[in-house]
C-alpha cells in the first residue's frame, strides 16, 4: 500500500474564495521517482482542484536529495458551466488559471518547495474563483443619452436602453423588437411587477458585465423570462458561492416555485456532498438529482430520505 499522500488540510471556504494548507506524507528510499496525486477537491461548488507532486529522489555526494515539482489542475465540474478563472496564491507566489474545459492539464507552481515544508504544512494555498469575462464593448454606451431609443418600464420607474443592444442579448427582446409587437412600435416594454432596481441590475449586466450582491433572486427570474442563459448561469454561480445552511431553504423553495431548473441540481448537489448544507439532508425527499459533471451518461442518483 502506497504511504505517500498529498492533500489539503484545514480547508476553509467563504463565498468564492478558499484557503488551505498542503500536507505531504512521504516515505521513499534509494534512487526513485514518485508521483503523488491528491484527491479531487470541489471548490466553490462548481470547480475542481487537484494537486500533483513529482518527486525525484536520488543519491548524490553521500546524501539523498529530493527534487519535488508541484503542479495544479483547475477545471470546471460541468461542461455546461461558464468558463472560470482562478487567481491562486501559493505562499507568496501567484498563479492565474483559466478553465474552459471539464478536464485540463496540470500547471506548474511558480516556485519550488522543499519536502520538509510540505511535510510540516508550511505551504499555504488560497484562491479566488470568478467567472471569466472579456471587456464588453457596450460599456461605452452605458451613460449615452443621444442614441437612446427604448425604455424598460417597471412598477416604480423606467430605465433607458438601446434596442439593438437589447436584441443582441436576449432572444425574447429580439422577437419583440423585430416583430409586429406594440413594444417595437411604442419603444417601451412594460415589465409588470419588476422593480426599477432589478431592471437597473439587468442593464448593468448587459452593458458592464456586473451583477449585484443583493437582489439575485429577482434578477435570475427576469433573466429566465428573457431567456438570457448566460446571465442565469452567472446568477447561479453567485447564489452557490453564497450558499449557507441559513439560506439554503429559501433558495430551494425559490428555485422550485419559479421553475429555475438551472439552479435546482446544483442546490441538491450541495446536499449530496454535505458541504455548506451539512445536516439538512433529512428534509430532502424523493428527488432525482442529475449528477453534476456526468451529463454525458445521464446518470441519476435517487436522494430518498427515509
Amino acid at each position: 500500500m502506497d504511504k505517500n499522500k498529498i492533500y489539503l488540510k484545514n480547508y476553509i471556504q467563504k463565498g468564492n474564495s478558499f484557503s488551505a494548507h498542503m500536507m505531504l506524507e512521504f516515505e521513499c528510499s534509494g534512487n526513485d521517482h514518485k508521483v503523488v496525486m491528491s484527491p479531487e477537491y470541489v471548490v466553490c461548488s462548481i470547480a475542481v482542484l487537484q494537486v500533483k507532486l513529482d518527486i525525484l529522489y536520488y543519491y548524490s555526494y553521500a546524501q539523498y536529495v529530493a527534487s519535488p515539482i508541484i503542479t495544479f489542475r483547475f477545471s470546471k465540474r460541468s461542461k455546461d458551466c461558464l468558463n472560470l478563472v482562478l487567481n491562486f496564491k501559493i505562499n507568496n507566489s501567484t498563479l492565474t488559471i483559466v478553465s474552459t474545459e471539464c478536464s485540463g492539464g496540470f500547471i506548474q507552481a511558480p516556485e519550488s518547495y522543499s519536502l520538509s515544508d510540505l511535510m510540516s504544512g508550511n505551504v499555504k494555498v488560497a484562491g479566488v474563483i470568478d467567472i471569466f469575462t472579456v471587456p464588453n464593448p457596450s460599456s461605452a454606451l452605458y451613460d449615452d443619452k443621444d442614441l437612446i431609443d427604448f425604455s424598460l418600464k417597471g412598477i416604480d420607474g423606467s430605465v433607458d436602453v438601446h434596442r439593438h443592444i437589447m436584441a443582441a442579448t436576449s432572444p425574447v427582446f429580439k422577437a419583440m423588437l423585430t416583430g409586429p409587437w406594440r413594444e417595437a412600435k411604442q419603444g417601451i416594454l412594460d415589465l409588470k411587477d419588476i422593480k426599477i432596481s432589478t431592471i437597473q441590475h439587468l442593464k448593468d449586466y448587459i452593458y458592464l458585465n456586473t451583477v449585484p450582491e443583493a437582489g439575485l433572486d429577482e434578477l435570475i427570474k427576469l433573466a429566465h423570462f428573457l431567456s438570457m442563459t448566460t446571465l442565469v448561469k452567472i446568477c447561479v454561480f453567485h447564489i452557490l458561492t453564497g450558499l449557507t445552511l441559513e439560506n439554503f431553504l429559501y433558495w430551494n423553495h425559490f428555485a422550485e416555485a419559479n421553475n429555475i431548473s438551472e439552479l435546482i441540481p446544483w442546490l441538491l448537489d450541495s446536499v449530496r456532498r454535505s458541504d455548506v448544507t451539512l445536516g439538512i439532508t433529512d428534509i430532502i425527499t424523493s428527488y432525482e438529482v442529475l449528477t453534476i459533471g456526468n451529463e454525458g451518461n445521464e446518470e441519476k442518483i435517487r436522494q430518498d430520505a427515509e
